[in-house]
């Protein structure tokens, strides 16, 4: 029975466009990933215009995967709405460490924006005013995961450039 269920799960991701790794290609990917030295990397076989649909057909994080499967295209410019976005990693990270700030009520300044975002106890809510905060100040879309999947100042910083950058765009498909 364990074996049905596995290979029912297996078709259910490869419906979606996770294509499963032969067992030793499986081990080599792990293997280069862990002799990388990435602290956030995934190995993984995607089928990626598949995943596109069927987020499109969910309704969330699509924007993300139809960016990757679709040919790089100049960066849209920010909503009337939103501040114009940054040039700079350092003006990003100074974006960033504002929203945190606003977001957890703290100084701007204060040595505690820094740390991971568990430890300064920001939680579901304050993860989506976070998100919410950062993509009206961008213009750019930003997933609701982020505070979780990349869950630092640094961390968002390094996800946003990769994100706003398009020439940069295959490498955030790459971890």
């Amino acid at each position: 029975m364990a074996t049905a269920s596995g290979a029912r799960l297996g078709a259910h991701w490869e419906a979606l466009g996770i294509v499963p790794f032969p067992a030793p290609a499986g081990i080599a990917a792990l293997e280069a990933l862990i002799a990388s030295g990435r602290t956030e990397a995934i190995a993984a076989r995607i089928d990626w215009p598949r995943l596109a649909r069927w987020a499109a057909s969910e309704g969330g994080g699509a924007a993300i995967y139809g960016e990757i499967a679709a040919p790089a295209t100049p960066a849209r410019a920010p909503s009337s709405h939103a501040e114009a976005p940054t040039a700079r990693a350092g003006d990003l990270r100074e974006v960033v460490r504002s929203a945190v700030a606003k977001v957890m009520a703290l100084p701007e300044d204060h040595p505690d924006i820094d740390l991971p975002f568990g430890e300064l106890g920001l939680g579901s809510l304050a993860a989506i005013e976070l998100r919410s905060q950062l993509a009206a100040r961008l213009g750019i879309p930003v997933p609701a995961t982020l505070a979780f999947n990349h869950p630092s100042v640094d961390a968002v910083v390094r996800f946003l450039s990769r994100r706003r950058d398009p020439a940069l765009r295959k490498d955030v498909a790459a971890t």
